[in-house]
């Protein structure tokens, strides 16, 4: 017998919140490195929120266009995200046969391994090349 629906889609929708950067964290922490960790793959998927508000925001002037820019990209990765992984997972759950099923979890699963100390990101961008991470932007604007 094959895994049901409801734990298929909480795969796809709580494992990438959780992994783009609050476990990773946690990992981290407990490794006694607490520059931040972040995930590869999702980090910059739930970052992309703040790196499109402040394209959209940011304008001279007082500090207000911050708060809208936290705003929307705490929108994106806390609503916006999860509702597009929600509408995805769904699909593949009705598209998908069970060996189907099985391929799309383990890839989804394999991607919370992708975990790197936030400080590649920061050389990274030293060397210009701007990832929208979620950690970039918790530890650097906010």
């Amino acid at each position: 017998m094959g895994m049901g629906r409801f734990p298929f889609l909480l795969a796809f929708i709580l494992g990438p919140t959780l992994a783009f950067g609050i476990i990773p964290n946690v990992i981290f922490a407990v490794l006694n490195d607490y520059g931040g960790a972040t995930n590869i793959i999702w980090g910059p998927v739930f970052g992309a929120g703040f790196w499109l508000a402040e394209l959209a925001f940011w304008a001279p002037g007082p500090n207000g266009s911050l708060d809208i820019i936290k705003i929307a990209g705490l929108l994106w990765a806390f609503l916006l995200i999860p509702l597009v992984l929600f509408f995805a997972s769904n699909w593949l759950w009705w598209t998908l046969g069970e060996r189907g099923r099985k391929i799309a979890l383990t890839l989804v699963l394999a991607s919370f391994l992708a975990v790197v100390p936030v400080r590649v990101f920061e050389i990274l961008a030293l060397h210009g090349i701007i990832l929208p991470d979620w950690a970039l932007y918790i530890n650097s604007v906010y």
